[in-house]
């Protein structure tokens, strides 16, 4: 058996001229805070123990004729940012002649080399040693050490939900260069950050459709322009936007995400799935959109139409004859759009609850059809009544939306 004695312990970044201590607990007089240590089953049944003493790590090791494996793992998690240099010291005192091997790597597997691996040979006595390296952290690597950070950050705050919205849908699909193929490295960069917001106690809220809706990145800025186009497409049974609904839903809820082990659908830390961010505006300011695009103005039309003669056949009411003065209702025309007072105005208010329960009721046979059984929110932004009335019919969670 020999004794191994670290005395204290300190990590600098050389690119700064008054660096702290980056290593918590340094030297040791709060026990084991900050650190962590490993050691073997075979190490331990061959008497190998390690702990805090009077302010001193040790580490009892046992000689190599007792065990095939002498290696003691002893370590402290920090951050590092990529391209910085940094000198790690400490001072050591070892009984007999050994190695000590220096790695900074990362956390979770393949557990990469970022910048130090080296082995350093080290004699009986009591040695200062130090190592100068430059910290090298793949992208991958940085973004999910800033995500774990930010997670942390959150709870502290005491944050307990992360809408997952106008974000999604776009970067999903960065990189891609054919509409509805969403990108591997980005999805396995949401797994990573909703699994960390987990491991914080953070519930996730879910956003299909924001302003991407799944689209290849070269036409992002013009689906953007158009997102209150599609938004009334979606409420109208547009094919193009229900078919690119249904790709994110089925893709993303149907996905099993690798670090929870979990597909997101059945995931409790998804707190509830919301269709389409702030869809009623796609009703609201369709006076634009009307006059920016005529196949729209036209579709719309054509479905009005239907549900008018649908809801009526040939049984006008009296009020909305005379107001249509002959024009049938496979004719009538949309009424003004700050029409507030007319017979046709208050059919058209019907027309926007019908359509918006409807398109509800689709948006969640397809959500459910994924095996999904949690909570569904849908329509935030609109504080009309009929908007209102059909989130109330809709939605089993209100999330409203004020500016």
């Amino acid at each position: 058996m020999r004794m191994a004695i670290l005395l204290c312990a300190f990590l600098f970044c050389a690119d700064l001229s008054a660096a702290e201590n980056l290593l918590s607990n340094a030297d040791f007089a709060e026990g084991t805070a900050g650190w962590w240590s490993g050691v073997s089953a075979n190490m331990k049944a061959a008497g190998c123990r390690q702990g805090i003493e009077e302010n001193r790590w040790v580490a009892a090791i046992p000689d190599r004729s007792t065990t095939d494996s002498t290696g003691v793992l002893f370590g402290h998690g920090v951050n590092l940012q990529s391209g910085k240099t940094y000198r790690l010291s400490y001072t050591l005192s070892v009984e007999k002649a050994g190695t000590m091997r220096h790695l900074y790597q990362m956390s979770r597997q393949p557990y990469r080399s970022l910048g130090l691996t080296e082995n350093i040979p080290v004699q009986p006595g009591t040695t200062e040693i130090s190592a100068t390296f430059l910290c090298d952290r793949p992208d991958d690597e940085v973004f999910r050490s800033k995500v774990t950070l930010f997670a942390q950050a959150a709870r502290r705050q005491g944050y307990s939900l992360f809408r997952v919205h106008g974000s999604l849908d776009r970067s999903l699909c960065e990189g891609a260069t054919e509409d509805m193929l969403i990108q591997s490295d980005k999805l396995d960069r949401w797994d990573f950050l909703l699994s960390e917001l987990k491991r914080e106690g953070i519930y996730c809220h879910l956003v299909i459709f924001s302003f991407g809706l799944y689209e290849r990145s070269s036409v992002y800025r013009t689906t953007f322009e158009e997102r209150d186009m599609h938004k009334l497409h979606l409420y109208l049974g547009g094919g193009w936007e229900r078919e690119h609904f249904r790709y994110g839903a089925e893709t993303v809820l149907n996905h099993v995400n690798p670090y929870t082990g979990l597909a997101w659908k059945d995931d409790p830390a998804i707190a509830f799935v919301e269709f389409y961010n702030e869809q009623e505006l796609g009703l609201d300011r369709m006076g634009k959109t009307l006059a920016a695009f005529p196949d729209t103005k036209a579709f719309l039309q054509r479905e009005w139409r239907k549900w008018l003669c649908a809801r009526y056949g040939d049984k006008v009411p009296s009020a909305l004859g005379a107001e249509l003065k002959g024009i049938a209702l496979d004719a009538a025309p949309l009424p003004p759009l700050y029409d507030r007072k007319s017979e046709l105005a208050n059919e058209f208010a019907l027309f926007r609850m019908h359509i918006s329960t409807e398109c509800a009721k689709w948006c969640e046979d397809v959500v459910r059809g994924t095996g999904y059984n949690g909570l569904i929110t849908q329509y935030n932004a609109s504080k009309k009544l009929a908007e209102s009335a059909a989130r109330w019919q809709v939605s089993e969670v209100v999330d409203m939306h004020s500016y």
